[in-house]
């Protein structure tokens, strides 16, 4: 059963982070969002940053394996649109 959850979230994170990054691509018009200190903060560090917090939360066993499956679903998106990238210098 957890597969099934985890497979969703997956599925969610992927979709989500597909919308993200057409939203402030091509509606907003933007290229990013987040820039800090002169680095463009990619989304997938959403990704990682949900895969770090997994091993401290205080969840049950369901909500770590959806956090993971989002989690991954995010960085797997963002690989396959534009590279296993988190942070990138601004000119």
């Amino acid at each position: 059963m957890l597969l099934v959850y985890f497979v969703a979230s997956f599925v969610a994170g992927f979709v989500l982070s597909f919308l993200w990054g057409d939203v402030t691509a091509n509606k907003l018009k933007i290229g990013y969002l987040a820039n800090w200190f002169g680095y463009h903060v990619h989304h997938s560090m959403f990704g990682v940053i949900g895969l770090l917090l997994v091993p401290v939360l205080r969840t049950t066993t369901l909500q770590k394996v959806m956090i993971v499956g989002f989690s991954i679903g995010i960085l797997v998106e963002h690989t396959v649109n534009d590279a296993f990238v988190f942070l990138t210098k601004v000119k």
